[in-house]
């Protein structure tokens, strides 16, 4: 009987350790946890080191920043990011919700000849996205169908449209030689104003010669103006992409 009873108190001491060590690991582990999600907060800025290779305004692209059009909102100390086109950098900054293909930069240095980095830029400032247009935001875009410069109610009354071609330079500023769907050329819109996001996009992509062009719609021609030339209407020039 005094067997029986020391072997129960045994086991259950035995019982009672094993419980201990199994709470003691369970919150070793939730502690680890808790760290690695700390970690990764502080660590959730994305780093890039690449040259840059087209910049306007404060857009830039580099190509080591696979996805992204990089934001510079501010100024730099000195120069601007035009001033930067073929200088190695490195970027660090993150993306927002609402347009995750851009980087906003929180910070930008410049590397020197001897392979150390200068910061030249802080963000102290919002980004401000006025100009930017995302994907879906283009699919709100509609297709000018059956587009001719005598046919003024297709674009007359809509406050933006996209149209299919090729820009060229006018007497005054440019135009964009819009093209059918056999690609014959159906008439020109007159571009008065590109938003920076245009720009960019236009030095980006300057190896093409044929784009979609997102506008805003501003004054018909007059008549007789375009019954001679087949320019149809004013328009700022929103976006250009190869869809």
């Amino acid at each position: 009987m005094a067997n029986h009873s020391w072997l129960r108190i045994l086991g259950l001491t035995t019982l009672a350790f094993a419980l201990m060590l199994v709470g003691t690991w369970a919150c070793s582990g939730t502690q680890e946890d808790i760290t690695g999600e700390e970690q990764a907060v502080e660590t959730d800025n994305l780093v890039y080191e690449g040259e840059i290779k087209v910049a306007y305004g404060k857009y830039a692209y580099i190509p080591e920043a696979q996805g992204f059009d990089v934001l510079v909102e501010g100024a730099l100390e000195s120069g601007d990011l035009v001033s930067l086109i073929g200088r190695q950098v490195k970027v660090e900054g993150n993306y927002i919700d609402e347009h995750p293909s851009v980087l906003v930069v929180d910070t930008l240095s410049v590397k020197e000849d001897d392979g150390t980095y200068r910061s030249v830029f802080t963000r102290t400032q919002d980004a401000a996205l006025e100009d930017y247009i995302d994907l879906s935001q283009r699919d709100e875009f509609p297709l000018l169908e059956g587009l001719a410069y005598n046919k003024n109610d297709v674009w007359e009354g809509q406050e933006t449209a996209k149209v299919y071609g090729s820009l060229e330079e006018a007497e005054e500023g440019s135009k964009i030689s819009v093209f059918d769907e056999e690609g014959k050329t159906i008439g020109s819109v007159l571009i008065d104003n590109y938003t920076d996001f245009a720009h960019y996009y236009l030095k980006k992509l300057n190896l093409f010669e044929k784009y979609w062009f997102y506008l805003q719609i501003k004054d018909t021609v007059e008549w007789r103006t375009r019954r001679r030339t087949r320019e149809m209407f004013h328009a700022d020039l929103l976006f250009v992409g190869l869809y």
